[in-house]
C-alpha cells in the first residue's frame, strides 16, 4: 500500500515538473529560433539550426516537407506553414529546399509583424546559404524591414529611443553585409540620421563622412554633407566660446553651400552660417578690444584686428576697426621714436 502511493506520488511530481518545464518553454510560433539566440549572446550571434524537440520535420523528406508547409500556405493557415519551414530548416539543413524555406520563413515573419526576428531569419541566409539565393534580395529584404521599423517610430508606434536602438544596427549590419550594393548610400545616411537625431554628433559626423567618402556619386552626397555641418553646427552651438569649433562648422557650411548651391536644405544652411559668422566676428572683435583697452598691449591689438578685417571684410565694424588700426599703429610709432 505505501509502495502504491509512493508510486502515485512520484507519477504526479514528475507531470508537475515536466508542466512547470513546459509553461518555461516560449511558444513555437511566439519566438522566432534566433530571438532566444540573440538574447543569450550578441545580436547577430545566430548558431545553425538543428533538430529538436519542438523543431523537428513532421514529414520524412525535405521534399515532402516544403510541399506540406506551401499547402498551409496555399490554405491560408500561416501559423502552420510558418511552423513547418521553420522546421524543415532544423531538420534538412543542408538540402536542396532548405534555404527557400529559410526565405519563406523569414517572409511570414515580416508578415507577422516579428520584424526584428525577420531581419535576423534574413542574416541567417547571409551566413549559412551564401551563394543559394539572390545575395542583392535578401539584403533588399533586410532593408525594407528596417525601413518599416524607422516608419513605426515616425509615425509615433514606437518612443524614439527604443527605435534607434532597434534600427541602428539593422542599417549598420546591412552596410558590413553589402557595402557596395546600390542602396548601401541610404543605408549609411541613415545611420548618421539616427546618430544625429540622438544628439550622438561625433559619431553622426564620422557616418557622413563615410557617405562623402565612400559613395561620392551617390545621391545621398549633398544631405550627408548638410547633415555633417548640421552637426558641427551643433557642437560649436554647446560650446558658444570655442573659437576653433566655431570655425570648423562655418567651414563646413560654406563648402556645401558652394558644391550645392541648389540643395533643398540651402537656406537653413545659409541661416546658419551668417550665425555662425557673426559669433565669429563678435568673438575675434571683442579678442581686439581686449588687448587694446583692458590689457593695453596695442601690437597684440593691431594683431587681432587685422585678423578681424582679414576675415569679415563685410562686417559693420570693418571702418571702425581700420580707423582703430591706424590710431594704434601711430600710436606704436610715436612710442618707439621716444625710446
Amino acid at each position: 500500500m505505501q509502495m502504491k502511493a509512493t508510486h502515485h506520488y512520484f507519477l504526479v511530481r514528475t507531470a508537475s515538473v515536466l508542466l512547470m518545464t513546459m509553461a518555461l518553454v516560449p511558444s513555437v510560433d511566439a519566438q522566432g529560433p534566433d530571438t532566444l539566440i540573440r538574447t543569450q549572446t550578441s545580436r547577430f550571434h545566430i548558431e545553425r539550426k538543428r533538430p529538436g524537440f519542438f523543431k523537428k520535420a513532421e514529414k520524412r523528406t525535405s521534399a515532402d516537407q516544403f510541399a506540406y508547409a506551401e499547402a498551409l500556405r496555399l490554405k491560408g493557415e500561416d501559423k502552420k506553414a510558418r511552423k513547418a519551414y521553420r522546421n524543415l530548416v532544423h531538420s534538412f539543413h543542408d538540402s536542396q529546399e532548405a534555404p527557400e524555406a529559410q526565405r519563406l520563413y523569414a517572409e511570414s515573419l515580416v508578415k507577422k509583424g516579428d520584424l526584428e526576428d525577420a531581419f535576423l531569419e534574413y542574416q541567417y541566409i547571409v551566413k549559412y546559404y551564401p551563394g543559394k539565393m539572390s545575395y542583392k534580395d535578401v539584403v533588399a529584404e533586410q532593408f525594407k524591414v528596417a525601413n518599416l521599423i524607422r516608419v513605426e517610430n515616425e509615425n509615433g508606434l514606437v518612443m524614439m529611443g527604443a527605435s534607434s536602438a532597434k534600427t541602428l544596427p539593422l542599417y549598420e549590419k546591412i552596410v558590413e553585409n553589402a557595402p557596395n550594393w546600390e542602396r548601401a548610400p541610404e543605408a549609411q545616411f541613415f545611420i548618421g540620421a539616427i546618430y544625429e537625431d540622438r544628439k550622438e554628433y561625433a559619431d553622426a559626423i564620422d557616418a557622413y563622412e563615410r557617405v562623402m567618402l565612400r559613395y561620392p556619386k551617390s545621391a545621398f552626397v549633398s544631405n550627408a554633407a548638410f547633415h555633417r555641418a548640421n552637426s558641427l553646427t551643433a557642437i560649436a552651438n554647446k560650446n558658444p566660446r570655442d573659437e576653433a569649433r566655431a570655425q570648423e562648422a562655418l567651414s563646413s557650411l560654406v563648402s556645401v553651400l558652394r558644391d550645392y548651391p541648389s540643395m533643398p536644405d540651402a537656406d537653413e544652411a545659409r541661416t546658419a552660417r551668417d550665425a555662425l559668422k557673426l559669433r565669429l566676428s563678435n568673438m575675434i572683435f571683442e579678442r581686439a578690444v581686449y588687448y587694446d583697452s583692458i590689457a593695453k598691449r596695442p601690437e597684440a591689438a593691431v594683431v587681432a584686428y587685422n585678423d578681424f578685417s582679414g576675415r569679415f571684410p563685410t562686417s559693420e565694424q570693418f571702418d571702425r576697426v581700420q580707423k582703430r588700426v591706424a590710431v594704434l599703429q601711430q600710436q606704436i610709432e610715436e612710442q618707439k621714436n621716444s625710446e
